[in-house]
């Protein structure tokens, strides 16, 4: 059932980014700046919309298997989120990649196979 749900806010999420962007934009993937935007939103829905797409991005990692992360079940969002955000607003130049990409790279540093 968790997976429904997740699956769920995920898409949900997605609905409404590709609806706040314009429609050249709409086929492009989400990038760190909109990502930024969103957990930087002083908006609940549009914070808690960041925490579920860093949430698919795991998801993701873990059913493709990548073999450079290593997330364990009792990972906190709130972490990883935070972790996101202090990257993002160190690092600004970042923020052109794909949001993805760049959870991504929170993950492999934070939870590395050994």
């Amino acid at each position: 059932m968790t997976i429904i749900r997740q699956s769920l806010s995920l898409l949900l999420f997605l609905t409404m980014v590709v609806g706040s962007l314009s429609a050249g934009q709409a086929a492009r993937f989400v990038t760190g700046e909109q990502l930024f935007a969103l957990l930087n939103s002083n908006d609940v829905g549009q914070r808690a919309a960041a925490k579920f797409y860093v949430l698919g991005a795991v998801d993701t990692a873990s059913l493709l298997r990548d073999p450079k992360i290593c997330v364990t079940p009792d990972t906190q969002s709130a972490f990883l989120t935070k972790k996101l955000l202090k990257m993002l607003s160190e690092r600004p130049e970042l923020r052109r990649y794909n949001a993805a990409s760049l959870v991504r790279e929170i993950l492999a540093q934070d939870f590395p196979c050994t």
